[in-house]
């Protein structure tokens, strides 16, 4: 039997949808995910982890974005990737939580400021 983790799992599907995008997978441990490891995404995703990781993530997420200027990108945690035009943008600090519960989910997505496009 081969057991691959969601997060590597999504990668190829999340990257088709936008080529453009550099799509990461982390498998290691969420307790041990710095500050600094996670300055290098534009947006983090989270799936299926305790409401106390969610929180120390959101709120790290909102302290980077806090010393960063938005410009817009991509990152997630059971899945992080990230996301960039040509060069790196500074990280955003856009923070996306997601939960399975049977045929129910709930989302979260703290984008801190958006803009939309008409």
């Amino acid at each position: 039997m081969v057991v691959v983790q969601r997060a590597e799992a999504s990668v190829a599907g999340i990257q088709a949808l936008n080529p453009n995008v550099v799509v990461k997978a982390h498998t290691g441990s969420i307790s041990a995910l710095s500050n600094s490891f996670l300055e290098s995404f534009d947006l983090v995703v989270l799936t299926d982890q305790p409401m106390s990781v969610q929180l120390r993530i959101n709120t790290a997420c909102r302290t980077i974005a806090a010393k960063s200027k938005p410009t817009a990108t991509t990152a997630t945690t059971a899945t992080t990737a990230t996301a960039s035009g040509g060069s790196h943008n500074p990280c955003t600090g856009h923070f996306i939580s997601a939960q399975t519960f049977g045929h129910y989910a709930v989302c979260f997505e703290d984008l801190i400021q958006h803009t939309y496009i008409q």
